[in-house]
């Protein structure tokens, strides 16, 4: 009779995605958000992305019980947004 794992690296490769995926159920437990999102759109208020995001975030608050603050950050073409984003906490 063959046996199912022909190669010992296939082995540690399940192994390996199971305790992977065991990781991951216990990080899920975390309390995310903890505080109020800030959700950047790099274009001016009052346009068709700020209004879809408006909406958007509206939802998102209702489903998550927490707010999400919308940040319009127009300029550059959008290099104004990134920078807030790279230079913001790193709180996942």
């Amino acid at each position: 009779m063959a046996s199912a794992i022909r190669h010992p690296t296939s082995a540690i490769g399940i192994a390996l995605a199971l305790a992977g995926l065991a990781l991951c159920a216990a990080a899920n437990g975390q309390g995310y958000p903890a505080r109020p999102v800030r959700f950047l759109v790099p274009n001016p208020p009052g346009g068709g992305t700020d209004l879809v995001a408006r909406i958007v975030s509206q939802k998102v608050s209702e489903r998550w019980g927490t707010n999400l603050l919308v940040d319009n950050r127009a300029g550059a073409g959008g290099i104004l947004a990134v920078e807030v984003a790279a230079k913001g906490t790193a709180d996942g």
